[in-house]
């Protein structure tokens, strides 16, 4: 009698195949995804206090000063030791009210900041420089707007392969309503002064949106000074800010400080704008990986050296920092409201002090954190705190749809008080650069690495894959792919194949276990099948005699169930190969190399005069033949981006595949 087939593994196999594509596909569209997600709820961010400055008398309006196209860098003095706060700059989305009117509750005290027309002032002057034979790695250009950055560009990294623009991770993004106003990173949006008979006060810092021109004034390139005057209108408050460079450096340090010159003590509050979110760049099958970090301390009770600084607990996506907008703008357009980000109901709960805020995209990042004391005395432990913010807010300046809205961090600090004559400081550094262990080090990045600005470099792809893509895996196989690369082969194309080689022959054993194992079973059940059938036959009528017979002959054939999970090691292996496609996916040491020493490029320079694109960058698809453009085709780009090319080695991967089945 001919055997029948395994009628068990024809439903369970398939079943746990389309199974996991099922869950695959869902993570790749829960990555995709470019529509707003409700993740975790922080609290509830307060509102955002903005009254009108005063202008001086006779200022005019213009045009606003521009910052100057070049500049030298300047080298960093020694930085302050940070210690209190910051928070966000004024700047009015444009389907909500203007900022510039007094925040509820707010009393008028009388005080105001010194403004400057446009061309009263001579423009502000950049720092750094992208010219290769000039010592800095940054430029930074100035805006009028809180003092703070028109752009950040890198001058060792450029947009795509071609080299022709350099990165920009930094710039100053406009308000559609009027040019003149928008985000300018790291600018300061003003101060909130306590007044002497109750109430507060909000000086704005930012912008006059009604006149062209600053309220403050460059003293040097790259430092500048804001003037408060009190209701007498003699001078209250100096608010003075510095950007220093140092060569080679992407931590830029920016010292700062509000000098009380009354005589009487000065309590306030400081408001400062963060990163706005860095471009998104090209987006492939990881989807958007624009995020919002935050690096913080343990628990006391759990780390009591303080030292320790960890990241893993606030992987904050795109989507669900920017959350979901509301009607309520001029018009009926939709708005953002505000939102807490930090502090929040798991860093209360854990008892979570923060050290860093950071936005990232999938190469670069920029991170605000605290100037630790230089130099510490030997082997005292160092205050990683980031004590002078009390909160970090989100808050959205709208575009046309979710992808063209800009997230900007805003920066609160905790009640100062500056005694008269005195000066409260408010120092800070800012990492702008690329997500690289390497560049990260403590060889490199000094101030960074101080207070474990490391951790933000994460090879995760986040959503459904982030609970089982395991940083140690990655870190294993980022060493490991290093090693290959800088002492065995000495390219990384071929580190990456000897890397899968090692990989897939570390794990044989386990796949050939599990292949034994499921073939075994598959055979026993065969082999019971007749009999199988006999019992069915004979006691169809009977469903209990039935299953107490079919147990019977499994246990005196030996035959158990658990004999077909033993695709079970298989699947367990999954996290090693997530943790592979991740690594691979995040590190910055493979975006624009070549591979393959940059043969097919050389060849092709040399006979045509013109470089291949195929495997020209290893952080992008093969593209043999480039289109020269790229197309949107409809759900095919929202799994895999832009279809620009044709590519090669997934077609080499099918036949490849085809052979292997049929061997």
């Amino acid at each position: 009698m001919p055997q029948e087939p395994n009628k068990a593994l024809r439903i369970i196999v398939p079943i746990l195949l389309i199974g996991g594509g099922v869950f695959i596909a869902w993570s790749v569209l829960q990555n995709t995804s470019r529509h707003g997600t409700k993740g975790s709820t922080p609290a509830t961010a307060p509102a955002m206090p903005v009254t009108p400055a005063s202008t001086a008398p006779g200022a005019d309006a213009t045009k606003p000063a521009q910052p100057a196209p070049t500049g030298a860098g300047k080298p960093s003095a020694d930085a302050k030791p940070a210690t209190p706060p910051e928070q966000l700059a004024v700047v009015p989305p444009p389907a909500e009210p203007t900022p510039a009117q007094p925040s509820p509750g707010a009393t008028t005290g009388g005080y105001s900041a010194v403004f400057y027309p446009a061309g009263s002032e001579k423009p502000f002057d950049a720092i750094g420089g992208l010219d290769p034979a000039q010592p800095y790695v940054l430029e930074l250009q100035f805006s009028p707007i809180g003092a703070g950055l028109k752009s950040l560009s890198l001058r060792d990294h450029y947009e795509t392969i071609a080299k022709k623009t350099h990165e920009r991770i930094q710039e100053f993004h406009p308000n559609p309503r009027d040019p003149r106003l928008g985000f300018a990173p790291l600018a300061v949006s003003g101060v909130e002064v306590s007044l002497p008979g109750g109430g507060v006060q909000f000086i704005n810092l930012a912008f006059d949106p009604e006149k062209a021109g600053s309220y403050w004034r460059q003293t040097e390139p790259g430092a500048f000074e804001a003037t408060i005057v009190g209701p007498d209108k003699a001078p209250a408050a100096k608010v003075v800010r510095e950007f220093d460079l140092e060569q080679g450096s992407y931590d830029v340090v920016l010292e700062q400080h509000v000098e009380n010159l009354t005589q009487q003590p000065l309590s306030l509050k400081w408001y400062q704008f963060g990163p706005t979110e860095l471009p998104m760049g090209t987006v492939r099958y990881g989807g958007d990986k624009r995020r919002v970090r935050f690096g913080y301390l343990l628990n006391p009770q759990i780390d009591p050296s303080r030292q320790i600084v960890e990241a893993r607990r606030f992987l904050i996506e795109r989507n669900e920092a920017l959350g979901k907008p509301t009607p309520g703008g001029a018009g009926g357009a939709k708005v953002y409201p505000g939102k807490t980000l930090w502090p929040n109901a798991d860093s209360g709960k854990g008892g979570f002090t923060l050290v860093w805020l950071a936005m990232t995209n999938r190469y670069f990042g920029v991170a605000l954190h605290p100037l630790t004391a230089r130099p510490a005395p030997a082997g005292a432990p160092v205050d990683k705190s980031f004590s002078m913010v009390a909160a970090v807010d989100r808050f959205v300046l709208p575009g046309a749809d979710v992808a063209s809205s800009v997230i900007m961090l805003r920066i609160t600090s905790n009640q100062l008080t500056i005694a008269p004559g005195g000066a409260a400081r408010l120092d800070m550094g800012a990492y702008a650069g690329p997500l690289s262990r390497d560049s990260l080090s403590t060889k490199r990045e000094p101030r960074a690495a101080a207070v474990g600005l490391g951790e933000i470099v994460v090879a995760n792809f986040g959503g459904p894959c982030a609970i089982c893509t395991f940083q140690t895996i990655t870190y294993l196989l980022h060493d490991f792919l290093t090693v290959l690369r800088g002492y065995v082969v000495f390219d990384w194309g071929l580190a990456i194949i000897l890397l899968v080689v090692c990989v897939r022959t570390i794990l044989h054993p386990v796949t050939k276990r599990s292949q034994i194992s499921m073939q075994r079973f598959g055979k026993q059940m065969q082999a019971l099948a007749p009999k199988q059938k006999a019992i069915q036959e004979k006691y169809k009528s009977d469903p209990v005699k039935m299953r107490e017979e079919l147990a019977r002959l499994m246990r005196e054939e030996h035959v158990n169930y658990a004999g077909m999970l033993g695709c079970l090691p298989a699947f367990l292996q999954t996290p090693i190969w997530i943790a592979l496609s991740a690594m691979l996916f995040f590190t910055f040491e493979l975006r624009q190399t070549p591979a393959f020493f940059g043969v097919f490029q050389n060849l092709s320079q040399a006979v045509a005069g013109v470089r291949w694109t195929f495997m020209a960058d290893l952080s992008e698809p093969d593209h043999f033949i480039a289109f020269g453009d790229s197309y949107r085709v409809p759900l095919l780009s929202s799994l895999m981006g832009p279809i620009d090319g044709i590519n090669l080695l997934p077609m080499l991967m099918g036949v490849v595949f085809f052979i292997q089945q049929k061997y």
